[in-house]
């Protein structure tokens, strides 16, 4: 079964928290592998540096660009992108 890659928009919301909840249980129980290879929000750095590291995602946006140097202190090594078209560039 080809594993599926995920990029999730929006991922600090409550769509893209309820979808980076399913998608471990899609992998775990064999329906279908998803790796989570982005995420992006409009805001919320914070929580998104915490999905970040839970589903190991090194290329992150955040429409608020002045959270990018946070994002980037916090997840070295992660591709960064930051301000109104940063989703779009992920």
């Amino acid at each position: 079964m080809t594993t599926r890659r995920l990029l999730v928009l929006g991922s600090t919301g409550s769509i893209g928290e309820t979808t980076l909840d399913v998608a471990p249980n899609l992998s775990a129980t064999g329906v279908m592998p998803v790796d989570v290879v982005g995420l992006a929000a409009g805001r919320g750095g914070e929580r998104l540096v915490e999905q970040a590291r839970r589903f190991g995602v090194e290329r992150v946006a955040i429409a608020d660009a002045t959270q990018a140097e946070a994002l980037k202190a916090a997840l070295p090594g992660a591709e960064v992108f930051a301000g109104p078209d940063a989703a779009v560039q992920l």
